[in-house]
């Protein structure tokens, strides 16, 4: 990409100083944290097995980037825009179905799953069990040191290849966990919000970046030739925080 970027530091999970850098709210990499140690052999023939429910929201693109929306945005003076990829509701079954067959024809169209792990309804008791054996009291711990509230979101994210999250912030603190696979991530710090150019806060792509990295505009975006960021590639085992309000893209690696 045309920004520089530095790298974000890795620190062992007890670390003092992985700890200094979460009470600042800075990116760090946490290593050796058992927080979600029980997540570790969710393969893709375990899920097959063991996450068995329909009704997972899927989400279809005709290329790799996955720019989300809020579908209540869509009304107003936005009542006639169209989403830029199709979302459904399959099981997990279904969605490796469909990537077998992206995959066959190779047009460039993506897929991606997410499931919310709070409702256990098709799920196997042994998944249960692996969420149920989280390090709760570590994470608990966490929230209350550092005066967070009490809403909470566990998801889970399967990708394919090479997909990508275009860059975009969340206003909760984000714990993420690779389990499985590489993914590289870059991070922007909030004072490069007006570099990134958000869309409109009505916007069905509110907190995302109107920036397609993969080709620029200058001319719409010239401060945008200014920002540096912080990257990495994750590993599975990896905890990754991300401060609330940092800006962060995904991409799962293309050959791994």
């Amino acid at each position: 990409y045309t920004f520089p970027v530095n790298p974000i530091p890795r620190m062992q999970c007890d670390d003092p100083d992985a700890l200094a850098a979460i009470d600042n709210g800075t990116p760090v990499i946490l290593l050796n944290c058992t927080f979600a140690n029980p997540a570790l052999k969710w393969s893709i023939d375990y899920l097959l097995e063991n996450l068995r429910d329909e009704g997972h929201p899927t989400y279809v693109s005709r290329n790799r980037r996955f720019l989300f929306y809020e579908e209540d945005r869509i009304s107003g003076d936005y009542a006639k825009w169209k989403p830029p990829h199709v979302r459904k509701l399959v099981g997990f079954q279904e969605f490796m179905e469909m990537v077998k067959e992206m995959e066959t024809s190779d047009n460039g169209t993506r897929s991606y799953f997410q499931s919310p792990l709070a409702i256990t309804e098709g799920m196997s008791a042994s998944m249960e069990h692996d969420i149920n054996s989280f390090d709760y009291p570590w994470l608990l711990n966490m929230v209350k040191r550092q005066g967070w509230g009490t809403e909470v979101v566990n998801l889970l994210l399967v990708g394919m290849r090479d997909v990508v999250t275009p860059t975009h912030y969340d206003i909760l603190e984000n714990f993420y966990v690779q389990v499985s696979g590489y993914k590289r991530v870059i991070l922007f710090s909030p004072e490069h919000f007006r570099s990134l150019y958000p869309f409109p806060v009505a916007h069905p792509h509110d907190r995302q970046t109107q920036v397609n990295f993969d080709e620029p505009d200058f001319a719409r975006f010239p401060r945008f030739q200014d920002i540096t960021g912080m990257e990495t590639v994750l590993e599975s085992g990896e905890v990754l925080y991300i401060p609330s309000f940092w800006w962060h893209y995904i991409e799962s690696e293309k050959n791994k």
